[in-house]
């Protein structure tokens, strides 16, 4: 418990119904909901936008027969979630099982990448518009060099042309 109220990461424990059971202080700064609030109520109608509830109750069905988060289990997903007022937010959330008093629990760790996806959106807008200039540079830098050869061209004939007017 010290150590999920020192996490800066949500930590979030459901039990075996999918009621939680653990909210950390990160979680209620991330969602605002304070844990009294949350404690005993479905995790899904509460941060689950209304569009991945029907995909969540599945999951945690499967989770409730086998005690297996199928194979999300140890990896990290990015997940869309909702706070309190209702904005909606992209997390990153890993995802473990434990077996407590005989029951399976799943427990999240959560971070909200809110930022992180803005900066890499930004990040990928500036890489496109670099490799736009690249394109436009490379193009110029090759019309530069037809146009260089095609003035040698040029100056040879002029060369040629003016040589057989002397003679």
């Amino acid at each position: 418990r010290v150590i999920g109220e020192s996490a800066r990461d949500a930590i979030i424990m459901l039990d075996y119904n999918g009621n939680i059971c653990y909210w950390n202080k990160a979680a209620e700064e991330m969602f605002g909901y304070k844990e009294e609030e949350v404690i005993g109520r479905n995790l899904y109608g509460l941060i689950t936008p209304n569009s991945l509830g029907e995909k969540h109750v599945e999951a945690f069905s499967r989770f409730q027969e086998t005690g297996k988060l199928t194979t999300l289990a140890g990896r990290t997903l990015e997940v869309p979630a909702k706070k309190r007022d209702g904005t909606e937010f992209i997390m990153e959330m890993s995802l473990s099982a434990a077996k407590i008093g005989g029951k399976w629990h799943a427990i999240g760790i959560i971070r909200d990448i809110t930022d992180r996806k803005q900066m890499e959106k930004k990040l990928k807008e500036k890489i496109d518009e670099l490799e736009r200039y690249k394109k436009l540079t490379v193009g110029r830098e090759l019309r530069m060099i037809e146009l260089k050869q095609r003035i040698k061209e040029l100056e040879e004939e002029i060369r040629k042309l003016q040589e057989e007017k002397k003679t």
